[in-house]
């Protein structure tokens, strides 16, 4: 990934860090060294549970699931 869209991706995602630290055990467990997040830890099934707490929000938009489908293509390519 480019370091622009990178940027970009972290910056979205600061909101499913601080998910992981407040609803985690060990959650430095679930971040590599250089801050990205740990596919090894971070499952399908937290993934879920995190759109569950945003839907439970009222915050889930659209464009914003678009956002994360985006993400994990890139991410699994």
């Amino acid at each position: 990934m480019e370091d622009a869209a990178r940027q970009t991706a972290i910056r979205r995602n600061l909101s499913g860090d601080q998910w992981i630290h407040a609803s985690q055990p060990s959650p430095y467990t679930f971040f590599c060294e250089d801050g990205s997040l740990n596919l090894a830890v971070f499952s399908p099934q937290h993934f879920e549970a995190f759109l569950l707490y945003k839907i439970n929000e009222g915050k889930l938009k659209v464009s914003t699931l678009s956002g994360y489908r985006s993400a994990i293509k890139d991410v699994y390519r």
